[in-house]
């Protein structure tokens, strides 16, 4: 098993109604990757999707995949704020992941929030949510 250090947020960028095998075309027959790039995915009802096997390194953020984890909640989050349904299962994910591999918060951040990483992902809605999280007692 790898060593997991941290978890990456992230969004697909896509409509709400993207499903996890269109993501998955597009990584493995538009980017010519392996698998999906994300671990887990969360569905806009919140349901929670494996992607990459976690034993496997993601392809989430360059640079930074060696020792992560990917999460990917579909929709577009620079667009419109995350669905409570989503939200859920993304605190449940993450309570579960973090109890797993002996993280706390400051190991949890948006793919935006990586050193190198040029990018609107995850979204600013996402992104506050998140922060907001990491925030709180």
């Amino acid at each position: 098993m790898r060593e997991i250090n941290r978890i990456a947020i992230h969004h697909s960028a896509g409509p709400i109604t993207q499903t996890v095998e269109q993501i998955r075309d597009w990584h493995v027959n538009g980017r010519g990757w392996s698998d999906v790039g994300y671990h887990y995915l969360i569905d806009y009802e919140g349901q929670i999707h494996e992607g990459r096997p976690v034993e496997k390194v993601g392809a989430h953020v360059k640079g930074w995949n060696k020792d992560s984890i990917g999460i990917c909640l579909i929709g577009n989050f620079e667009e419109h704020p995350v669905a409570a349904d989503q939200w859920f299962a993304l605190e449940e994910l993450l309570s579960h992941l973090m109890d797993l591999y002996d993280l706390d918060k400051d190991d949890v951040a948006g793919h935006k929030d990586f050193r190198g990483a040029s990018t609107l992902c995850c979204g600013k809605h996402l992104h506050e949510a998140l922060w907001d999280w990491k925030t709180t007692c």
